[in-house]
Formats: structure tokens, C-alpha cells, sequence
């Protein structure tokens, strides 16, 4: 084997949070799916993932300490969403080559942030860098659809509509949204729990924003998991109970997890509030709307 036959090719990628600033669902489909109408929105929040070109497949989670469950840490590989990608790519595309992950985990499991999904993507994007695939965004769109519904969203990123399951995607302009504090509580809720408590009396949105207007009215947002998870789990409910009452401009579900984002215009208020959850045991960041750039990956050849 030449020296140069012989270089590992490394990856390095932020993968980042989403929460949705708007979620409608509008029925069950026919394929068991439901039909949903979203206004999804990158945060900066984000996962950290190496990939590195091996003789041996292998994806390691590294958890931080305020996301850490025994859950997370036991969930079978085989579940994983990178680990699938890799699968799925080396078949699709006859690589032997085999991967090396990392991933450092930052954005909380079952938390309704989209974070495995958003891993998924990453690896998607950079596989196709790896083995020099060059995948052009329909090939990489045709892979994220088998992985799960999220996932063709995080190719791209940034603020969208998003319908259907969530496959029919329309970039919009981005948005600057400067204070969201997201509180998890110390359970998470899959997506396929979110869904199955939905409260299937007619729901409709007090108002709708403008998607084609770079300012988001917070007093619009909306979620219709929300009356059936607050149901089920009165601490989601007190969470937004509390960051209404005490400063927030308003306070939703974040997805179809566990997390709760309120909007803030005041950093001092967010900052309080995110101290008081913290000393319950919550798990809390403060976001604000993420801009991608080519900071954001870097190909390292050793």
C-alpha cells in the first residue's frame, strides 16, 4: 500500500437544533403518517460529530452531563440515525470503506429539537464529502426520506415551511429571533408518543404569521400537540404557565418532545427564568436563530 493509499480523510460538522414556531396538524394520512403544516427554525444549539475513514465501523455517543439518561445512553445502535445513514449509503453506493463517528451530544433525546434527525443529515452531507460522492440535493433529499420525516429539512436548514409528513419543503427568508429559552424536564416524550396524544378536537391558531416576513410575531406561535401532551404531563403545562405569567412574551411546546421554548425581549428576564428551571433539575439553553457558514465544517486529511 502507497503512502498515499494509506491517508485517512476526517470530517468535522456542527449539527444543529431546530424548534417549531409553529406546528398545525391537519389529519392522519393513509400511510399512518400525519399530515402536518410547520414553521421550522434552526437555533444554535448544536451537536458536534468527526467522522474519520477506518477498517472498522463504529459510532460512539459521547452525552454531556445535563442531557445524560440511562436511556439515551443505552439506545441499541442499530436505532441509531447515523449509524442507519452509513448503512444505507455503503448499500446505495457500494462503498467498502468503512466510517469512524463521534458524536458529541448537546441538544437533549426525545426533546422534540430534532436532534437525531439533524445527526442524520450531517452525516448525509458528509458521506457524500468523504467518498466523494458529490450527492446533489435530490440524491441526499432520497436518503433522508428513508431515515425519518425531519431529516430532508436539515439538509438545508434555516427557516421553512414545512408540509405533508414532513418531506414538502419551502425555504423562506431567514429569520433573527435573538431570545428563546428552552426548558426540558428530566423526561423525555418520542415523536410517536407526542403524536398519539394528540387531542383530535378541532384546534385552530388564534393567528398565523406571515411566512414571507422576516419578523416573527411570538404571540402567533402554536402547537397542536400541546393541549394533549399538557394533558398527560402537567409539568410541560406548568412550565408554560410559569414563563407566561412571570415576563415571557409567550411560551409553547417546541416540537413533539419534552421541551418548552419561550420568547423573550428581555435577556435579564430569560436569564432569570432560566435559573429558576435550572434549579428545579430542569435543562435549559438560551437560543437565538442560527445563520449557517463554511465555519461550520471543516475536512481535515491526515
Amino acid at each position: 500500500m502507497t503512502k498515499l493509499q494509506a491517508r485517512k480523510k476526517a470530517y468535522w460538522v456542527k449539527s444543529y437544533a431546530k424548534v417549531n414556531l409553529s406546528l398545525e396538524v391537519l389529519g392522519k394520512r393513509d400511510d399512518g403518517y400525519h399530515e402536518i403544516r410547520s414553521l421550522f427554525h434552526e437555533i444554535d444549539l448544536f451537536d458536534e460529530i468527526s467522522f474519520q475513514t477506518s477498517d472498522n465501523l463504529k459510532v460512539v455517543m459521547i452525552f454531556d452531563d445535563k442531557i445524560s439518561s440511562h436511556a439515551a445512553k443505552n439506545f441499541p445502535m442499530e436505532e441509531n440515525t447515523v449509524y442507519k445513514v452509513i448503512n444505507i449509503m455503503k448499500d446505495r453506493y457500494s462503498c467498502r470503506q468503512n466510517i469512524e463517528v463521534e458524536v458529541k451530544k448537546n441538544i437533549p433525546v426525545a426533546a422534540g429539537l430534532g436532534g437525531g434527525s439533524s445527526n442524520a443529515a450531517a452525516a448525509i452531507r458528509s458521506l457524500s464529502k468523504l467518498w466523494s460522492l458529490n450527492l446533489d440535493n435530490k440524491d441526499m433529499n432520497d436518503i433522508a426520506k428513508d431515515i425519518g420525516s425531519d431529516v430532508p429539512y436539515f439538509i438545508k436548514g434555516g427557516t421553512a415551511k414545512v408540509e405533508g409528513r414532513g418531506e414538502v419543503i419551502t425555504p423562506l427568508k431567514p429569520l433573527s429571533i435573538d431570545l428563546m429559552l428552552l426548558v426540558k424536564p428530566t423526561f423525555g416524550i418520542s415523536s410517536a408518543e407526542g403524536y398519539e396524544l394528540l387531542d383530535e378536537r378541532k384546534q385552530t391558531p388564534s393567528c398565523k404569521n406571515n411566512h414571507n416576513d422576516k419578523i416573527f410575531d411570538s404571540s402567533c406561535a402554536y402547537n397542536s400537540l400541546q393541549v394533549g401532551v399538557c394533558n398527560k404531563y402537567s409539568e410541560i403545562d406548568q412550565i408554560i404557565t410559569y414563563m407566561k405569567e412571570k415576563g415571557a412574551l409567550n411560551a409553547i411546546l417546541a416540537g413533539s418532545g419534552s421541551t418548552v421554548i419561550g420568547f423573550y425581549d428581555s435577556i435579564a428576564i430569560c436569564r432569570l427564568h432560566s435559573g429558576y428551571f435550572e434549579k428545579q433539575g430542569y435543562w435549559s439553553y438560551i437560543a437565538s436563530s442560527n445563520h449557517r457558514s463554511t465555519g461550520d465544517q471543516q475536512v481535515i486529511v491526515s
